[in-house]
């Protein structure tokens, strides 16, 4: 155990909610943390393939790609516990549903939370393996 409740550190207490949620992670891995760790390993390289598909599908104005590629990133994320990097994707998802514009500014705001949650991700699974 990490504290006295929490069996694993939460990477992050902002304001507006957990960047990562240790205890959704540590369910999806089965308790592991080389699994936890194989698993955001995953989630990351996939999440760069989608960031260059959700930027060429900006480029062309393609909103329905954009929804469908943030509709799976945002469930690779909550899948993770990466819980604010979850919620920009369905943002993006929402705002491409809608036709909504401003892609630049909303796929930065994206790329930013997830270099974000992959330092609280890489920080969790440092503390977790070694303490």
């Amino acid at each position: 155990m990490m504290a006295d409740d929490e069996p694993y550190p939460a990477a992050d207490h902002p304001e507006n909610g957990l960047r990562l949620d240790p205890e959704i992670l540590m369910e999806a891995a089965s308790g592991d943390v080389s699994e936890a760790a194989e698993l955001g390993d995953l989630f990351f390289r996939m999440a760069e393939d989608q960031f260059a598909e959700l930027q060429r599908a900006a480029a062309q104005g393609d909103t329905e790609t954009i929804r469908r590629v943030a509709h799976r990133a945002a469930g690779g994320a909550a899948t993770c516990g990466l819980t604010r990097l979850a919620e920009c994707f369905r943002a993006l998802e929402t705002a491409a549903a809608d036709k909504q514009s401003g892609w630049p500014e909303r796929l930065a705001a994206a790329d930013k939370e997830c270099a974000a949650s992959r330092e609280a991700f890489a920080s969790f699974i440092g503390k977790a393996v070694f303490p």
